[in-house]
């Protein structure tokens, strides 16, 4: 964090030697983000999306750096992708959540939080995710009894 130029020439270094390294991709990537080389960072997560294949973990940790760089569309294509290997993957499902959300498409996050809830009523995200498109609404009481939802069914996570 202390020298990001050094940071990026050993990632660079890196990527030279192993440019089909997933890892290397990821550092690479967070490398030109921190010497605000988004639109590099954005190129290179790309490469890392085809890299990680079907892998629906990696592809995850890719969509969450496209979003954090604004990348819309990227992380979109990205959870896709993992969704379609693997349809039951609940952090692909929750980041799509938030694509939606940040798209503005309030009602089609809240058929997936709804979908959440469904396929995994024991686990406190889809309520959490519910009370949040609620707030986003507006709607303070109907937030207020998703995240008393959330808590009753995962007392030990953090609901807000």
């Amino acid at each position: 964090r202390g020298q990001p130029a050094l940071a990026l020439e050993a990632a660079k270094f890196a990527y030279s030697k192993m440019p089909e390294d997933f890892q290397v991709l990821m550092v690479y990537a967070l490398t030109k983000r921190d010497t605000n080389d988004a639109d590099g960072a954005r190129a290179i997560l790309k490469i890392a999306g085809k890299v990680a294949h079907q892998d629906p973990a990696r592809l995850v940790a890719v969509a969450l750096r496209q979003l954090s760089l604004a990348d819309i569309a990227g992380a979109q294509y990205s959870l896709e992708k993992a969704i379609s290997s693997a349809p039951d993957y609940l952090a692909a499902q929750i980041l799509m959540v938030e694509v939606d959300m940040r798209q503005g498409d309030r009602a089609k996050a809240e058929r997936r939080a709804r979908a959440i809830v469904s396929s995994n009523p024991s686990r406190s995200s889809g309520y959490s995710m519910l009370g949040d498109i609620s707030l986003a609404q507006g709607q303070l009481g109907q937030a207020v009894e998703h995240y008393r939802k959330a808590h009753a069914v995962e007392p030990s996570r953090e609901t807000f």
